[in-house]
């Protein structure tokens, strides 16, 4: 993406990033802006204290089936409610 013209590379400043772990996979807004919280899968278990994990229950794959939109659907005109509806879960 870095073009030298619209999209630069800046060496300073910072970026801070947070995860927010929920007893669910959830869809938050930061800002008015969809986000996801931390996907509670087998690759973020083994890297959480035991006590963060009590309650939390491990991904299901059953969640994708809703949160995906294929490229397809994304080109008709309906894509706007489609991405609010998978969005919303």
């Amino acid at each position: 993406m870095v073009n030298g013209k619209d999209v630069n590379r800046l060496n300073d400043g910072f970026v801070e990033y947070y995860q927010l772990l929920f007893d669910e996979h959830q869809i938050i807004y930061a800002e008015g802006i969809a986000a996801e919280s931390l996907l509670f899968d087998q690759r973020a278990e083994s890297a959480l204290p035991d006590e963060a994990k009590r309650g939390v229950s491990l991904h299901k794959s059953s969640y994708q089936d809703v949160l995906e939109v294929d490229d397809d659907k994304l080109r008709s005109t309906n894509a706007v409610n489609l991405l609010h509806q998978a969005s919303r879960g």
